[in-house]
């Protein structure tokens, strides 16, 4: 009867061993292919992104610290930026999934929903015509480090007026993290490596939703 309980205890110390620290995790790159008939930075215009995602946790190990932000720059390839933060302090703006992947470590995925206003102004379009704009960033913490994960970039809820607009083909009903019409990669993965999109990193995970 000891061993499964001391195993229990080993796996949620094992899951909460982020709790406390502080990761920094900074990253770039260009964008993925989605499938679509026209890939939505191919219609938007964007070349590249960069993010930063700095982050903590409660002392559950599972929750992100009040502290915690997201920040994105999309630059354009006309020239020009757009850029982004999201805090954690407003949970319904920003929130994370903290999963233990057995023999890898913490899986960090974070979702930040972007104020529609904000967003349009990266796509020329009015507010309404942009849904609800959310902002994905998974990061791996292990042996004490964090490095980026696969699953970034945008997903579109529907809302407002998107399905009558050119968004309409990126729009989704569900928020679903793995349902992106825009997919950051990682410029180092990005050059001469294939992507991978059914990465462990994708596997299904407990939510949640705001």
């Amino acid at each position: 009867m000891k061993t499964p309980i001391l195993a229990a205890a080993l796996l949620f110390a094992s899951a909460s061993a982020g709790a406390g620290e502080r990761y920094t995790l900074k990253d770039e790159g260009v964008f993925a292919p989605t499938g679509r008939h026209v890939e939505f930075a191919d219609r938007y215009g964007w070349r590249s992104y960069e993010a930063k995602f700095d982050f903590g946790f409660e002392a559950d190990g599972r929750t992100l610290a009040p502290d915690s932000s997201l920040s994105v720059t999309i630059h354009r390839k006309e020239g020009g930026s757009w850029s982004y933060r999201c805090r954690a302090r407003e949970r319904r703006e920003m929130w994370a999934n903290v999963n233990h992947i057995y023999g890898k470590g913490l899986l960090v995925v974070a979702e930040c929903r972007v104020r529609p206003d904000k967003f349009a102004g990266s796509v020329g379009l009015d507010a309404d015509m942009v849904g609800d704009p959310t902002l994905v960033f998974s990061a791996m913490v292990r042996n004490g480090g964090v490095e980026s994960g696969v699953q970034k970039g945008f997903y579109f809820l529907t809302a407002g007026q998107i399905r009558s607009g050119m968004m309409g083909q990126y729009a989704t009903e569900n928020e679903d993290p793995t349902d992106l019409a825009v997919l950051f990669a990682t410029q180092s993965l990005a050059k001469g490596k294939t992507f991978q999109p059914h990465h462990y990193y994708y596997q299904p995970v407990a939510r949640f939703i705001p």
